[in-house]
């Protein structure tokens, strides 16, 4: 037979045994509920971290997008200043095409007209695809009293575009009414690629 002594327990003993309960309860309750959420407020807070990292990442390229953009509007705006003394491909050719309609509605009479072969003059950088500027140049000797001629030159001159006479050249004829009269005339015509160009 078992002595009945053996199947007491003690104050100590039973405290021992709370105390382990109570100790492999909260490992249980940890375990089971408050080391899920830790984990979850961990991962939370990496997340929140990302998430301003990202924001403050995001916040500085909008700035710097908007700042390149601002650029971008004056490069175009000062671009725009610039070619607006240069004639475009079409505009160059309507211009010199319309000379000797220009002189005779001056009154003048055109005896030669001849027009030179366009000189290219290239602008090339890393931050663009080339730009061309084709120089463009008639020969004209015409005929005409001196307020014809004039009228003519300033026709010539008021042009939106910038227009350049040069070796102008002026003898009375034998009439003594009418004058000869021969120049260069050169314009300048943009062509290739004139977006600016702005690096991020």
């Amino acid at each position: 037979m078992i002595d009945s002594s053996m199947l007491k327990t003690g104050s100590g003993t039973k405290l021992f045994a709370s105390v382990a309960m109570v100790i492999i309860v909260s490992i249980a309750i940890y375990n089971w509920a408050i080391s899920p959420q830790t984990a979850y407020i961990k991962a939370a807070q990496q997340y929140e971290k990302i998430t301003k990292k990202t924001e403050n990442k995001t916040m500085t390229l909008k700035k710097l997008t908007e700042r390149k953009q601002q650029e971008l509007e004056q490069l175009k705006i000062e671009l725009a200043k610039a070619e607006k003394p240069f004639f475009d491909g079409s505009t160059a050719l309507e211009f010199l095409s319309n000379i000797e309609t220009l002189a005779a509605e001056a009154g003048c009479a055109v005896d030669s007209l001849n027009y030179m072969a366009p000189k290219i003059i290239e602008f090339k950088d890393d931050e663009s695809s080339g730009l061309t500027v084709l120089v463009r140049r008639a020969e004209i000797s015409l005929k005409g009293r001196y307020d014809n001629i004039t009228e003519f030159i300033k026709q010539i001159g008021g042009n939106q575009k910038k227009v350049f006479i040069s070796d102008l050249d002026m003898a009375i004829n034998s009439d003594y009414t009418t004058l000869t009269c021969s120049m260069d005339i050169t314009i300048y015509s943009l062509q290739g690629d004139k977006t600016p160009q702005v690096k991020l």
